[in-house]
């Protein structure tokens, strides 16, 4: 009994000895304080951002944002020192898993996009290679003396009046 009584005094002293890993918390007595800070400082967080996109030239809120970041990393560090290797390991996975998704889809997307920039060069290269052919044409015609043909389009006074005298009979034929 004495020896039980011992080693739980020895526990709690060197509990109190060591304040930078807190104790883990009971799941009886409710949620992590830690959590629970971390929780409230991330919610405010949005509504500062968004406070300082409308003012951005207001240090006041920038350098309680940069407080809030720096207060938000620390909290972060301390709830992972809180748990297990093994959880921790877990966590790392997970993260590491998601990361490898992302860099991979980004991966295909620069892909996708040296194609169509080769697509689109060689598109381009031809396009070129055309105006210039059209261009030496024009240019030995021009010297030539000819000179272009008014266009063969019908004017558009004449397309109106077509349009028109269109529009009239078709009321004609319903009535």
């Amino acid at each position: 009994m004495q020896a039980a009584v011992a080693t739980s005094a020895a526990a709690a002293a060197d509990a109190a000895a060591s304040p930078s890993l807190p104790a883990p918390a009971d799941p009886a007595q409710g949620a992590d304080p830690l959590v629970s800070e971390k929780e409230g400082t991330h919610r405010k967080y949005p509504l500062w951002q968004d406070l300082l996109s409308k003012d951005p030239e207001n240090l006041t809120i920038q350098t309680l944002l940069v407080s809030w970041e720096a207060e938000l990393l620390s909290l972060f560090s301390e709830i992972e020192a809180q748990h297990s290797p093994v959880h921790r390991r877990q966590s790392c996975l997970s993260r590491k898993r998601t990361a490898d998704k992302e860099v991979e889809e980004l991966q295909q997307a620069e892909e996708y996009c040296r194609v169509a920039l080769l697509l689109s060069s060689t598109k381009l290269a031809a396009a070129q290679a055309s105006k210039i052919q059209i261009d030496a044409e024009y240019a030995k015609l021009k010297f030539i003396g000819t000179e272009p043909t008014p266009s063969s389009a019908p004017a558009i006074t004449d397309v109106m009046a077509f349009v028109t005298a269109l529009m009239a009979s078709g009321t004609r034929d319903q009535a």
